[in-house]
């Protein structure tokens, strides 16, 4: 949350110096569970999570947002539909309210939008292998988590980025070596 008149709090400075100091790899994927209490998850190119957090209110929400740095390409959050079984008569629908500032963050920062059925978060979760708090308070943060977990594992993420690592270092090994390997050529 902001602190009195707008002022950053020292959780906020935190954030931002965390994600403005320099990744190798960089933060590469943001996950999200959205609503008016804001889960998030920063992810690297690797796969591996970094940063996660749980929010409140809606200046909390663009502050994450704003913060989030140029080198994100994928941003995946929960996907909203409307149950016909439960009666929303009244309701501000803050999820979809929160999907909406992720879509225009991604398109502002001209990165790929990802939307995953709330069912996702249930494989990200076996994955994990833990179960979600049953406080719904304090779960907002691990389902961006289960979700960028589920992502991570549907589209082979961390077996890419492995691939493309061991590729590279094969890559420089043959150029660094004279007559391209021919070990009886002089």
């Amino acid at each position: 949350m902001f602190g009195v008149g707008g002022v950053v709090s020292d959780r906020q400075e935190d954030l931002l110096r965390a994600i403005n100091k320099e990744q190798t790899p960089p933060i590469y994927y943001a996950s999200f569970d959205p609503g008016y209490y804001f889960g998030w998850a920063l992810w690297n190119e690797a796969g591996t999570l970094l940063f996660f957090g749980q929010e409140e209110g809606w200046e909390a929400i663009k502050f994450v947002l704003k913060a989030l740095p140029e080198t994100i390409k994928h941003y995946i959050a929960e996907a909203y539909r409307v149950n016909p079984n439960i009666k929303h008569g009244g309701s501000t629908v803050p999820a979809v309210r929160a999907l909406g500032m992720i879509s225009m963050t991604a398109d502002l920062k001209s990165a790929a939008m990802h939307e995953q059925p709330n069912t996702k978060k249930t494989i990200g979760y076996a994955r994990l292998k833990v179960q979600p708090p049953k406080d719904h308070s304090k779960s907002h943060f691990w389902d961006a988590i289960a979700h960028g977990e589920f992502y991570m594992f549907a589209n082979r993420v961390r077996q890419n980025y492995a691939k493309r690592v061991e590729d590279a270092a094969n890559e420089v090994s043959l150029r660094q070596t004279p007559n391209n390997g021919d070990i009886l050529s002089s």
